[in-house]
């Protein structure tokens, strides 16, 4: 699937767009390179068998999908061209279903449409374009108003499995979201984690009588100062033992008493 991946993005210029447009853009060359040989197909068939308007118009679709997978290679937005697609397509199921194409069968194109609408648009304008859907079916299947005529059976089993992609295509996209949501999150406190790291590297120059540390413009600077400004380590002094013996005898800091 990874060797899948970077081949599609190879071959449709992909690699320098955010993770999230690589997404939308590598399913929508993955649906144009499977259907538009399949609905030229069909398309010629049609022509073929003497229904020319639909085989047109199944023909010129197959046509604008191209265009979209031109305009997909060449440009760096594309929510336009995104919403112009789904439109198309919306409009060439409704004429299916107006008129029966397929012997009746057309319609079944219907289920995959809720999955591309969730991963293209997200869950909420997604939901709008399925309301929109289910709407116009509703009209055609139960109200009469297209040429064919599927049954109440059939047209109630399709509704109530449609309505089942649709749960499922949305709650798959919930929970993308959640989880690339949760990625983001920690990928951001991450970065921040790092961004308050400071790490020394290399040879300090140290004096070995005053413990100075010489920085790259040639200063030399108390040891203190110099890690301070090179990390987020802070100082406080205090005196060791030793020195307290040493200097200090009188005072007995550590109760050691004179030697």
């Amino acid at each position: 699937m990874e060797k899948f991946q970077r081949c599609i993005e190879w071959l449709f210029g992909l690699p320098d767009l955010p993770v999230d447009e690589r997404r939308k853009r590598t399913l929508l060359f993955v649906c144009i390179l499977v259907a538009v040989p399949m609905i030229s197909i069909y398309g010629g068939i049609d022509w073929y068998e003497g229904r020319r308007i639909e085989g047109a118009i199944i023909i010129g679709v197959a046509l604008f999908m191209i265009s979209i997978a031109y305009m997909a290679r060449n440009l760096e937005r594309m929510p336009r061209a995104y919403r112009i697609s789904a439109g198309v397509v919306f409009l060439l199921l409704v004429y299916e279903l107006a008129i029966g194409g397929g012997e009746g069968h057309a319609f079944l194109w219907f289920y995959f449409y809720p999955i591309a609408l969730f991963f293209l648009f997200g869950r909420k304008e997604g939901m709008i374009w399925v309301i929109a859907t289910l709407s116009v079916m509703l009209a055609f299947l139960f109200f009469g108003l297209g040429a064919y005529d599927y049954g109440l059976g059939v047209s109630t089993r399709f509704l109530m499995t449609y309505c089942i992609v649709v749960i499922v295509s949305f709650a798959l996209e919930s929970s993308r979201a959640y989880y690339y949501t949760g990625l983001l999150n920690e990928k951001k406190a991450l970065e921040e984690a790092l961004g308050q790291v400071k790490t020394l590297r290399g040879l300090l120059p140290l004096c070995a009588y005053c413990k100075k540390v010489r920085d790259d413009q040639g200063y030399w600077n108390q040891i203190e100062a110099y890690v301070s400004e090179h990390s987020h380590a802070d100082f406080s002094h205090g005196i060791c033992p030793e020195c307290a013996q040493k200097y200090y005898p009188e005072m007995d800091l550590y109760g050691q008493g004179s030697k």
